[in-house]
């Protein structure tokens, strides 16, 4: 006798998952470089700020001329205006969870494309379109608070994922 045999996955599913796997490395790349660039500049708004609150700075402005006061209080206000208007660190903290989610979703997805051939198409189906659904969320979360799409940064986690897939097609 013989175990129930796994009927197989179809081309097209496979091909799904495949894709889904490219989309989630790539994904995982994206929100991870794009938290690293707002945090990079998060970080640096808050130097700004503080070097300019110091005692010091403040004892040198007053003998600057009026002009250079005023533009040292404008540039100041403005970059704290723009960090309560913008609502940085609540994007920099959901960009951060997606990074964390992506990464995630791309070791489920791997896990996935390991097992396809221990799998029925109905089982890799269903496990395949609960990933899908889940990357949709995922994925809307920061346009829901604003966030763009970088294309600098996207096509370079592109550029970087098709590079790691050639690395293994090798």
């Amino acid at each position: 006798m013989t175990d129930n045999p796994v009927s197989p996955v179809s081309t097209e599913t496979r091909n799904e998952v495949w894709y889904q796997l490219l989309n989630a490395m790539r994904a995982a790349r994206y929100y991870g470089k794009l938290s690293s660039r707002m945090s990079f500049w998060s970080i640096r708004l808050v130097w700004f700020l503080m070097f300019f609150a110091t005692s010091a700075v403040v004892s040198l402005l007053d003998v600057m001329p009026d002009w250079v006061r005023y533009v040292a209080n404008v540039a100041i206000w403005g970059v704290a205006l723009w960090m309560l208007v913008d609502n940085s660190s609540h994007k920099l903290a959901v960009v951060r969870g997606v990074f964390v989610q992506c990464l995630e979703m791309e070791t489920e997805v791997k896990w996935l494309w390991l097992n396809l051939d221990k799998l029925s198409d109905s089982e890799a189906r269903q496990k395949f379109i609960e990933i899908e659904r889940k990357a949709a969320l995922i994925t809307s979360e920061p346009e829901n608070v604003g966030i763009a799409i970088d294309e600098h940064i996207n096509k370079a986690a592109d550029k970087e994922v098709q590079e790691e897939v050639q690395k293994y097609a090798a």
